[in-house]
């Protein structure tokens, strides 16, 4: 058995989390600038890193002690997997009944302005919340603070036309 401090635990318990709420963070700007069909193409690739971290987390859940460090690791990322799996499904019965079109310029401008909307939200909420942690003696705390960065950078990444939307007359 690999034994850990509980301050590595407490880091694995908040890093793993961030990186699946990131992910989600930025899958949902590219899926929005890009379209269904990359993200179902993207899907593909992702649930096979998160399965792949899943069984990581399995392993670590049999071999690190205490045992609370794989299972933090394995909740998320189980989490993930399965909602990965449910949203691939949900878009190759979309391309089954009707294909995937264009989406319109003016829908996509506004799925992604009410995105950001939502990002700055999130943004907001990790900064005050992981430095109201980290305020109380959780350094942690810092590692929930980095979804702030996360958001801005997709609104940045909102902000720009995807690749094959289509893209606004220029004057």
């Amino acid at each position: 058995m690999i034994g850990l401090s509980n301050e590595t635990g407490l880091a694995v318990a908040a890093i793993v989390p961030v990186v699946v709420v990131g992910w989600a963070i930025l899958f949902s700007v590219e899926a929005a600038r890009h379209g269904p069909a990359w993200a179902v193409r993207h899907l593909r690739a992702a649930g096979g890193l998160f399965a792949a971290g899943l069984g990581l987390a399995v392993v670590t859940l049999l071999v690190v002690r205490p045992v609370w460090v794989g299972l933090s690791a394995a909740y998320p990322l189980t989490v993930v997997w399965i909602l990965i799996a449910g949203r691939s499904r949900q878009l190759a019965m979309v391309d089954r009944a009707i294909g995937f079109g264009e989406v319109d310029a003016g829908l996509r401008g506004k799925l992604l302005a009410r995105l950001r909307q939502g990002l700055w939200v999130v943004g907001g909420l990790a900064l005050v919340i992981g430095a109201t942690l980290a305020s109380i003696g959780v350094v942690h705390g810092w590692i929930v603070a980095a979804l702030a960065p996360v958001a801005v950078l997709a609104i940045i990444r909102s902000k720009r036309p995807g690749l094959g939307a289509v893209s606004p007359p220029s004057l």
